[in-house]
Formats: C-alpha cells, structure tokens, sequence
C-alpha cells in the first residue's frame, strides 16, 4: 500500500531538476551570470573580481577578461 501511494505522491510531485543550477554551469558560464547580475544590480566592476576571487574562479576570469580586452582592441582598429 505504501509503494502504491509514494508512487502516486512520486507522479503529482516529480524531484527537481538541477539543469539550470549555479553550482552546475562551467566555470567560465558562473563569471557571465556574475557579469550579467552585476551589471543588473549596478554594482562596480570591482565586485566581479572579488567575487570570482571568493568563488575561485579568478582563472576563468582572466581568461574571460583577455578574450574581451583582445576583442575590443582589433574592434578599435577595424574602426
């Protein structure tokens, strides 16, 4: 009788997923949603760095950061 009904309470009430858990995003995906709240929130640039440094995640940040600094730079000389 028990298996029937948690059965039955398993179907009405399914487990939640984890698909779009922060703890589940790549390292370099956590310091965008970082950007993107900081920038939502009107923080100042800094707060990324030392949030990333708290998350360890200053690797990905750098990395994100020279992508860009690269990018804006040859967009300046396509200009």
């Amino acid at each position: 009788m028990e298996f029937i009904l948690w059965g039955v309470f398993r179907s009405v009430f399914p487990r939640k997923t984890y698909r779009n858990n922060y703890r589940t995003l790549s390292d370099m995906e956590k310091v965008t949603y970082l950007e993107r709240r900081r920038q939502f929130k009107g923080y100042k640039k800094g707060w990324l760095y030392f949030r990333c440094k708290e998350e360890g995640l200053l690797k990905a940040y750098k990395q994100m950061f020279k992508k860009e600094s690269i990018k804006s730079i040859e967009a300046k000389k396509n200009e």
